[in-house]
């Protein structure tokens, strides 16, 4: 015992009662052996081969193999085929005395990548080496981390971008009307010749309906990622019939034939989102008079039935407009997009605006697809399939609408 506080008498050394035991210290050997057994993070030696002398149990933990099937087994069999050459070299020169820091992706035992940081340094016995000290760490969890801070970036950037982009076209979308209604007006305060006060009516009438049909556009496209309106009992053959007549003035001013096709099996009353369908239907025939000079829209409705949605309702909406190429049309759904006339684009090279781009949100969220066929010079059909809930004319749950 080695005492901690005392005094000398004749007797010989005193010692008080708060004492302690001996320790020795320990065996250097015994303190790498500590550190190495419990070291938290991936600790092993690799032979000149590049095989596992030596593993601690973080790198069976961290693999998900046992130290005995990592032993004798190479270092880079555990590394995707990807790494193997940046592994190669970085044991390579780890051996010339570099001390490389490498990071690779290594594959656990139940098929997960992992993406791990690892050292290495010369493994020396009597200054003669013995192959590579290595120190691995698991940082798959820091490095998703980072990617989806990336993304994040990228994605609150481009969201910026579309804001601005919406800004800026928004603005010349809505003063092209504006400015055409503002000129308009000044003409019809300074002429009395009746011909030109009825055509110059007509520039204003449509202006105005331009103007309204943008603004209707841009609340719909607004609502339509946060409204969740309740299914209502919807007479489902007067909402087509509504939605003709809406555009049917419009049509015939620019002397165009529109029909209206509703199959017999159509059941009249059905539990639907009204209001979207008579959003989507209006953007749809808007959209296709819009690019129609001359010849006929249409409107569609049939049966059909989804593997995965049940009983839905098809509506096609087509016309003999001026087409899109394919290249384009994918993106006549994004909002403002603007074809390009050299490939004979939408509408003559442009389709811009939020109509199609709200019946693309309208649908989605209504649990229906759309699609599209069309070529240049060859007109358009848009197919949008709803799904819908038929009801016998008996149920009285809710009122017809």
């Amino acid at each position: 015992m080695v005492p901690v506080a005392g005094f000398v008498s004749a007797a010989g050394l005193w010692r008080l009662p708060w004492t302690v035991p001996d320790r020795k210290p320990a065996h250097p050997e015994e303190r790498y052996r500590s550190l190495f057994v419990h070291h938290p993070h991936a600790v092993f030696l690799l032979d000149l081969t590049g095989s596992f002398a030596e593993v601690n149990p973080a790198c069976a933990r961290i693999s998900g193999r046992t130290v005995e099937d990592l032993l004798g087994s190479r270092f880079a069999d555990l590394v995707e085929p990807g790494d193997v050459v940046r592994a190669e070299e970085a044991f390579a020169r780890a051996l010339r005395d570099e001390l490389p820091r490498v990071e690779l992706a290594v594959r656990h035992r139940d098929g997960r990548v992992l993406d791990i940081d690892v050292s290495g340094i010369r493994w020396l016995v009597d200054g003669e080496v013995r192959g590579v000290y290595g120190v691995a760490q698991d940082v798959t969890e820091r490095k998703q981390v980072a990617r989806d801070l990336v993304v994040t970036q990228q994605l609150a950037a481009e969201a910026s971008q579309a804001k601005t982009d919406f800004a800026a076209r928004m603005s010349h979308e809505l003063r092209t009307p504006l400015t055409s209604i503002l000129a308009t007006v000044e003409l019809l305060t300074t002429t009395d010749d009746t011909t030109e006060r009825d055509e110059l009516m007509a520039v204003l009438q449509r202006a105005g309906s331009r103007l309204r049909t943008l603004v209707d556009g841009v609340l719909d496209f607004a609502a339509a990622g946060t409204a969740r309106p309740e299914q209502e009992v919807v007479d489902l053959h007067a909402t087509a019939r509504d939605a003709v007549a809406r555009v049917a003035e419009r049509a015939h001013r620019k002397g165009l034939q529109v029909d209206l096709d509703v199959a017999e099996d159509v059941p009249r009353l059905v539990r639907d989102h009204p209001r979207w369908t008579a959003q989507i239907l209006a953007h749809l025939l808007d959209n296709a008079i819009e690019h129609t000079p001359l010849g006929r829209v249409g409107l569609t409705v049939s049966t059909t039935t989804s593997a995965s949605a049940g009983p839905g309702v098809l509506y096609r909406v087509s016309d003999t407009g001026v087409g899109i190429d394919l290249a384009q049309q994918e993106q006549v759904f994004e909002a403002f997009h603007q074809g390009d006339p050299a490939t004979g684009g939408a509408g003559g090279g442009t389709r811009t605006g939020l109509g199609l781009s709200t019946v693309k949100q309208l649908v989605s969220i209504s649990g229906g697809d759309i699609a599209l066929a069309s070529a240049p010079g060859r007109g358009s059909t848009f197919f949008v399939t709803m799904p819908v809930e038929p009801v016998v004319p008996d149920d009285s749950r809710d009122p017809v609408t």
